[in-house]
């Protein structure tokens, strides 16, 4: 059986799972893990099989449904929820895809049908030439189906929500760093690298890549630019805290239309108990409202370690509201 020290010296399991298992722990329910991935949970007669943060609580045609974005925003439109205007495409249909970006007109947005974590996720795409080089990026992808959907400009979050009640909201904002008029973007990336990742695993550091450079370009700035003081600068296209996004708690502040979207959602699918729902809204502090708000997707394996270890804002028990789930008797 596993213990608190075997599980935080354990390099092979994500944040997330740390945290639930360690939850687990603190209930008193013994853990068997059987494969990196893969953990039998019990307490007297209730027994659990995780899988990284899934568990059997949802059945497999629920977890390939939230899976398939397309899939997804049929039960979003059944129920009358905002999502992008947008269509999926094999990617050996280079030519439709240019045909259907002229109809949906530009700025346009790129991603996998099956996918996480904002990989392989072009935003903003605006125009032809653009287009083809992010598709070509894509070409290597192990699923080879894609959904091009409109550009919708607002901010992102992430909602965990359960059925028994839970509900946390975290604002996700792409890695960036600040201008105090001294030092060049390179030192200010260095400068805030230096306070991620101590203690807090959900806070990663800044990786400056290609893109980076690509993202400063067009901004007319290079990594020994130096950002007038209070100035911000982005680093990536995508709201991503695995790659050095910043995660903030906004839970409290978000309007109370916010959190009965989010159970209506959870409603939407049949069998969903859980799930980690991304959204964006031109304001989460207002009523959301058609074209205020979109649902970009629905998730499984939300990442619950930015609820727990927010970059700044209040600490929600995201691993206490699974557990919940899965052993009743213990709360």
């Amino acid at each position: 059986m596993l213990n608190k020290k075997d599980i935080s010296k354990d390099s092979t399991l994500w944040n997330s799972t740390k945290i639930i298992l360690k939850e687990a722990m603190n209930r008193e329910i013994s853990i068997k893990k059987l494969t990196p991935y893969f953990f039998v949970l019990k307490k007297g007669k209730n027994t659990q099989i995780m899988h990284r943060i899934d568990n059997n609580l949802m059945g497999r045609a629920t977890l390939k449904a939230i899976g398939n974005k397309a899939i997804t925003k049929y039960f979003l439109s059944e129920a009358g929820i905002c999502y992008p205007k947008g269509i999926s495409f094999n990617l050996d249909n280079i030519n439709e895809i240019k045909d259907y970006a002229k109809t949906l007109k530009f700025p346009i947005v790129l991603k996998p049908n099956w996918g996480q974590r904002g990989e392989k996720v072009y935003p903003n795409i605006r125009d032809v030439n653009e287009l083809e080089k992010r598709l070509m990026k894509m070409t290597n992808m192990y699923e080879n189906e894609i959904i091009m959907e409109e550009y919708f400009k607002g901010e992102d979050y992430r909602i965990f929500v359960t059925i028994k009640g839970f509900y946390a909201v975290v604002k996700r904002v792409p890695a960036n760093v600040s201008g105090d008029g001294a030092k060049t973007i390179k030192e200010l990336v260095t400068e805030k690298n230096k306070n991620r990742g101590k203690g807090i695993p959900a806070v990663k550091k800044i990786k400056c890549n290609k893109e980076t450079l690509d993202l400063l370009k067009e901004q007319g700035k290079n990594l020994e630019h130096i950002p007038k003081k209070g100035e911000f600068v982005k680093l990536s296209r995508v709201a991503n805290i695995a790659t050095g996004g910043d995660s903030i708690d906004c839970t409290d502040t978000a309007h109370p239309s916010v959190k009965k979207l989010a159970f209506k959602i959870l409603k939407s699918i049949p069998d969903l108990s859980y799930a980690g729902v991304d959204i964006l809204s031109k304001d989460i502090t207002k009523k959301q409202k058609a074209r205020s708000y979109v649902i970009l997707e629905i998730n499984n394996e939300a990442g619950i370690d930015i609820h727990v270890y927010p970059w700044k804002g209040k600490s929600r028990n995201a691993a206490g509201a699974l557990i919940d789930l899965m052993f009743p008797e213990t709360t």
